[in-house]
């Protein structure tokens, strides 16, 4: 079955976060409501039924579960949340349309309208400074859009604590393109753990991106076998040291 995720546009995505986040200021929190409905939202000429609420009331029941019933969460708490999260969304998406995780739009519907509750405890606003707003808005740093692009492009790797990756280095994963094959992207992910020890890893990982984009001009990966990819970008990011 085919469900379609209604959209909110920058504009009126901007308006809601506006909304939410004076809402979450004055009342300290943002509670659950059912009525997952939005005035501006809108649907794609696409067919197919627009998601029903019961759906979208399963899906946020299932990752209100993975968040503690406490009001600051440990790190350690906060990357079970978006791992959880992103293999939930991801098995939900694969069943309602996966195609429509592409689009920018469809993020900020779930994490203002459906999500905002559960949003808002993941990613909470420090004193009066207000909630951050590109973890509600489009983009690759939308809270919920992160953690199932983790998951699509990771796959098992996700659970593999010493494969954690950070997130400026998931972002570079996608801008680059890397992401469209996730045997790369995973191969990248492993040689990154191994240099998790690195004092200048950030810098590393970027000339490797740098480096593995030029590899791709010249280098034929799918004939490689999983060792040799790996051995390859291996020493692509020893290189990069």
């Amino acid at each position: 079955m085919t469900y379609i995720y209604p959209r909110l546009r920058k504009a009126d995505a901007e308006v809601q976060f506006q909304l939410l986040n004076e809402e979450y200021l004055r009342e300290g929190k943002i509670s659950y409501t059912a009525d997952f409905r939005h005035p501006k939202a809108y649907a794609p000429s696409v067919s197919g039924e627009i998601v029903p609420n019961w759906r979208l009331r399963d899906t946020h029941d299932k990752l209100e579960e993975l968040l503690p019933k406490k009001k600051t969460l440990s790190d350690s708490e906060k990357r079970q949340f978006d791992v959880q999260a992103g293999k939930i969304l991801l098995s939900v998406l694969e069943e309602d349309g996966q195609a429509q995780a592409s689009d920018k739009d469809m993020w900020p519907y779930l994490s203002l309208v459906v999500f905002p509750d559960i949003a808002t405890r993941r990613f909470a606003a420090q004193g009066q400074v207000g909630l951050t707003a590109d973890r509600f808005l489009a983009g690759r740093r939308n809270v919920f859009y992160v953690a199932y692009l983790r998951a699509w492009i990771l796959g098992d790797l996700i659970l593999d604590d010493d494969s954690e990756l950070l997130e400026d280095e998931l972002v570079g994963l996608v801008d680059r393109e890397f992401s469209t094959d996730h045997r790369l992207a995973r191969s990248l992910v492993r040689a990154i753990a191994s240099q998790s020890s690195s004092e200048n890893r950030r810098d590393m990982v970027r000339k490797a991106y740098k480096a593995i984009r030029f590899k791709q001009k010249i280098t034929d990966f799918a004939a490689l076998s999983d060792d040799a990819l790996d051995a390859l970008v291996k020493r692509v990011m020893y290189e990069s040291l």
